[in-house]
């Protein structure tokens, strides 16, 4: 009994390990910012590796404050930040914590021709997915993964044109992922997927 019990404490100790290791580095907090599609919507997402107080703070391209919220003993949080009522221009995105600043720039305009680009996710196997995104592509794309709120891979990719990708999440302990594609300025699509 006491082996089987040890045992099992060793497959536990294996899992947990497996289960917490991430392509994003331990030590960093995760701060990202992404647009709802159609929307003149951002959401933060902000995750640490320790509870702290966080504030957050929007500015326009002067530095004048538009908007100013603390979050009080946090590890992670998802913001909304509305842009409806703003005009076009460059804003800021900061956020400050135990760990220093950081400030994401955003800018927020008409789409363009962001709403000729396209996007795809298609299962090639089980766990295995592919994403295409083809269209007018002249920023970089940003693709991040997430099972709930936590990040699980950031990936930033320089098209021509379009891409097509292969991403293998097997090894992802979930059962739903969600992939957000983004260019500097836009979301371009949010879209859960079943890896099970």
């Amino acid at each position: 009994m006491k082996k089987t019990v040890f045992m099992l404490s060793l497959v536990l100790l294996a899992a947990a390990t497996i289960v917490s290791a991430s392509p994003v580095d331990a030590t960093a907090n995760s701060i990202i910012v992404v647009k709802e599609p159609g929307q003149q919507v951002y959401h933060l997402f902000y995750e640490s590796q320790k509870e702290q107080n966080v504030r957050v703070v929007v500015m326009d391209e002067f530095k004048n404050r538009l908007f100013s919220k603390t979050i009080k003993k946090t590890k992670g949080f998802t913001l909304p930040i509305n842009f409806l009522n703003v005009k076009e221009g460059k804003y800021e995105i900061v956020v400050y914590d135990g760990s220093g600043t950081t400030a994401k720039a955003i800018n927020v305009s008409s789409a363009g021709n962001m709403e000729l680009i396209s996007t795809n996710i298609s299962k090639v196997d089980e766990g295995k997915f592919r994403l295409t995104v083809a269209g007018p592509l002249t920023d970089d794309i940003s693709v991040f993964i997430y099972t709930g709120d936590k990040l699980l891979l950031e990936d930033e990719i320089s098209p021509s044109g379009g891409f097509s990708k292969v991403y293998d999440l097997r090894s992802v302990p979930a059962r739903e992922i969600t992939f957000t594609v983004a260019s500097e300025v836009f979301t371009l699509s949010t879209e859960k997927v079943y890896l099970r």
